[in-house]
C-alpha cells in the first residue's frame, strides 16, 4: 500500500539532488570565443598559498575559483597550477588543497607543481628548512596520486592532452627560492622538446620560478629552450613574482615565450592586482588565446588578453 509513497519520495530526493547540485554549480560563466572551432582549453593559476586556517582564508577563495572553472560551457582540459600551492607544505596544508581539488576541480587532468615555499616547508627562525626534501616531496607525490591520479618515480613527468605536450619541471633539491634541476631533469626535458618537433604542436612548460629566478641551473634551461626557437612555439608558465596581469604578462623571444601568472592567493603587484585570477587559454589550429580571468569575480578582464599565431609548428591536430 505505502510502495508508491515511498518510490515517489525517493524520486523526489533524487530530483531535489540534482536541483541543489545545479544550484551549486550556477549558469554557465566561461564561453569559448569559437566553440566550433577550438580543440582544447585550459586554466592556469599559481601562487595559491593555501594557509593553515580551516575555514575560509586561501581555501575559500581555491574553492570559488574552482566553481568559476566548473561552470564553463566546455569542460577544461587540464588546471595547471604554477608552484606554491601551500604556505608551508605542512600535512594540513597538502589535505585542504586535496580536498578542495577532489571536490570541486571537474578538469580533465590536474597538473600541480612545487614551489619554494612547498618544497623547503617549515623554518626556523634562520631559514632553515625543518624538513628534509624526500619528506617534503613525498607529501607532492601524495597530492598527485590521490587528486590527479598521476604515479610518477620522479618529480618531474609530461601528459600529452589533445596533441598539446605539457612538461611539468620541478626541483629536485632545496636551495634558497632556487630551482634545482639536475643534468638527468634537464636530458630529459631535451628529449622531450625533440621528440615534439615533427608533430610540430605547442609546448607548454610549468616551472614555478621564471627563468630569471631559476638560479643556477637557469643558462642551461635556457639553451634546453633556445635549441628549439623556430623549431617549435613553447610556452614557459611560471608564477613566483606574484606580479598582476599588466602588458608583460606574456612576452616572448622567438617562438618561446614566458607566461608570467598571477598569484591566486595573496595580492599581485602591477594593473590588477586582485586574488583569484589567472588564465583561462583556448588553443585553436593556428593559435593559442591566453584570455585573463579574474575566477573568484566571475569576470574576463579582456585587456590583459593575447592571442599567440602559432609561427613554427604545424596546424594544431589531436
Amino acid at each position: 500500500m505505502n510502495a508508491v509513497p515511498v518510490r515517489f519520495g525517493k524520486m523526489f530526493a533524487l530530483l531535489l539532488s540534482f536541483v541543489s547540485l545545479f544550484a551549486q554549480l550556477g549558469p554557465v560563466s566561461m564561453a569559448p570565443l569559437d566553440a566550433e572551432n577550438m580543440l582544447l582549453s585550459f586554466d592556469i593559476i599559481a601562487d595559491t598559498h593555501i594557509d593553515e586556517i580551516w575555514n575560509g582564508g586561501r581555501t575559500g577563495l581555491l574553492i570559488d575559483g574552482l566553481k568559476d572553472m566548473s561552470r564553463a560551457r566546455i569542460k577544461s582540459g587540464a588546471l595547471i597550477i604554477a608552484g606554491d600551492m601551500t604556505e608551508r607544505g605542512s600535512v594540513n596544508e597538502y589535505a585542504k588543497l586535496g580536498a578542495a581539488l577532489n571536490l570541486y576541480c571537474d578538469a580533465g587532468t590536474i597538473l600541480p607543481e612545487m614551489g619554494n615555499h612547498d618544497i623547503r616547508g617549515i623554518k626556523d627562525n634562520e631559514g632553515n628548512s625543518l624538513l628534509t626534501y624526500e619528506f617534503n616531496a613525498g607529501k607532492y607525490f601524495e597530492l598527485l596520486d590521490k587528486t590527479a591520479g598521476i604515479r610518477e618515480e620522479t618529480v618531474y613527468f609530461y601528459r600529452d592532452i589533445e596533441g598539446c605536450r605539457f612538461i611539468v619541471l620541478n626541483p629536485e633539491g632545496m636551495k634558497g627560492m632556487e630551482t634545482v634541476l639536475s643534468d638527468a631533469q634537464l636530458a630529459w626535458l631535451d628529449g622531450l622538446l625533440a621528440e615534439s618537433v615533427p608533430a610540430g604542436n605547442p609546448v607548454f612548460i610549468v616551472n614555478h620560478q621564471p627563468l630569471s629566478a631559476v638560479g643556477e641551473d637557469a643558462q642551461e634551461l635556457a639553451a634546453v629552450m633556445d635549441r628549439y626557437n623556430g623549431l617549435l612555439d613553447i610556452f614557459f608558465i611560471s608564477g613566483h613574482y606574484h606580479d598582476g596581469f599588466g602588458p608583460n604578462s606574456i612576452t616572448n623571444d622567438g617562438t618561446v615565450y614566458f607566461v608570467s601568472v598571477p598569484a591566486y592567493g595573496k595580492s599581485s603587484s602591477g594593473d590588477y592586482g586582485k586574488t583569484g585570477t589567472g588564465f583561462h587559454a583556448e588553443v585553436y589550429g593556428g593559435s593559442v588565446v591566453f584570455r585573463a580571468r579574474d575566477y573568484t569575480g566571475g569576470v574576463w578582464v579582456p585587456q590583459y588578453d593575447r592571442t599567440v599565431l602559432l609561427a613554427a609548428g604545424r596546424k594544431v591536430c589531436p
